[in-house]
């Protein structure tokens, strides 16, 4: 697929599906499960500060040992997403701290994904994870039998330690919406999600790193003309099939230009939605030009600057 953005015709249409989708998501019916995870928790983080982490490669510039103590210190809460919870650095930190995993992936929810959801509810169980944070139509899982037994689940969720946030697709030309109640405006992507749900929480800082964002770098095509990305994390035992070359944009039938476009769309949300909060990128190397950048905080491995 190829879309140019020259043609009044293709930008006509791209504006009138985008305008059509932010009415339909105007007009929906109040997504209430997430309401009721959010209402009473705006704001509810002032006075600490939050660590988010993606899965890029950036984050073997940080310690483990290091992030622990920022832990179990009491003045950091670690969001992390998907398949983190596989990781040696996941493994390397103290129970009880406050560690929170944000899941949307397909991967990470699919239902014969039973190891990775034993893990989860192990560590839900052990209080090793503080809360998790699943779209509202993760519900379903409830009666899934490869997520531990129905009680186990519902259990947990009734300590307040599971949430849902609205994750519809809504418009990213007529809202700037973040807020984890309403159909969002930014991409999807899950750690983008995790600040989504830190900012509404109201924290003082937001220390991010692992948000790489190299697609852009790692495109390629094929001999038949078939457009690729290598996909690359920062512990590929946690990560199925990784690395390896992903064709994605090939099976939607999008080619070069598409992807590169798609991937822009990555930096361009995060400093249209996410610019004005109290955001700190810990890797001072980043592609991720939307956030200020700082070393201050005692968490490397070794010098990185």
């Amino acid at each position: 697929m190829h879309f140019d953005f020259l043609s009044p015709e293709s930008a006509a249409m791209f504006y009138m599906k985008q305008f059509l989708l932010h009415l339909k998501c105007s007009m929906a019916w109040p997504d209430r499960i997430a309401i009721r995870s959010f209402r009473d928790r705006q704001n509810s983080k002032r006075g600490t500060s939050a660590l988010v982490f993606g899965n890029g490669p950036s984050l073997r510039i940080l310690s483990p040992s290091k992030i622990n103590s920022l832990l179990t210190s009491g003045d950091f809460d670690l969001y992390c997403v998907n398949h983190f919870i596989n990781s040696r650095f996941f493994h390397s930190l103290t129970e009880g701290s406050a560690i929170s995993l944000v899941l949307s992936d397909p991967s990470s929810l699919e239902h014969n994904n039973t190891e990775q959801l034993a893990t989860i509810l192990k560590g839900l169980e052990s209080k090793k994870l503080a809360s998790l944070y699943v779209p509202s139509w993760a519900t379903r899982l409830k009666s899934n039998n490869n997520l531990g037994s129905a009680t186990t689940f519902l259990n947990i969720e009734a300590s307040k330690r599971v949430y849902y946030f609205n994750d519809t697709q809504g418009s990213g030309v007529f809202s700037r919406n973040t807020n984890p109640m309403r159909p969002r405006s930014y991409i999807s992507m899950t750690v983008y999600k995790a600040l989504a749900i830190t900012s509404h929480l109201g924290y003082d800082k937001i220390y991010v790193c692992g948000i790489d964002n190299t697609y852009a770098k790692l495109l390629d095509n094929d001999e038949s003309n078939r457009v690729y990305r290598t996909d690359i994390h920062f512990d590929d035992t946690a990560y199925p099939k990784s690395p390896g070359r992903d064709y994605f944009w090939a099976r939607t039938g999008v080619d070069m230009s598409g992807a590169l476009m798609a991937t822009a769309t990555l930096f361009l949300d995060l400093k249209t939605k996410f610019g004005t909060f109290p955001i700190v990128n810990l890797d001072p190397n980043s592609l991720t030009d939307a956030f200020a950048k700082s070393t201050d905080l005692d968490v490397y491995l070794a010098p990185c600057f």
